[in-house]
């Protein structure tokens, strides 16, 4: 296996995002009390995986390029069943757009 140079700003700029997505799941699954719905738990993941730093600020509300791209494709979920988090949205033909319309 050939080691991947972190040279590309957009493997940096993806793996940041990625990383930071997880990080809050793992914050909110230990600092909350209880159990909250999925689309706000992707939701709230979302926002913040996006975070852009700089030497003076933390820059949040930037959206990801990727989830853009799900959304221009078309194909949206209907808000009511990513609110009653309907089952149909578990396969990988609707996860794209369930995490690119939670943080909406």
């Amino acid at each position: 296996m050939t080691p991947v140079r972190l040279t590309d700003k957009r493997i940096i700029y993806i793996s940041l995002e990625v990383l930071l997505h997880e990080y809050v799941h793992l914050f909110m699954a230990q600092n909350s009390a209880m159990a909250e719905p999925r689309w706000y738990i992707e939701g709230v993941a979302e926002y913040y995986s996006t975070m852009l730093f700089n030497n003076t600020e933390m820059l949040l509300g930037y959206g990801s390029v990727g989830r853009l791209h799900s959304l221009q494709a078309g194909g949206s979920i209907k808000y009511e069943e990513i609110l009653r988090d309907d089952p149909k949205l578990r396969f990988d033909a609707f996860q794209d757009n369930f995490y690119a319309q939670s943080w909406l």
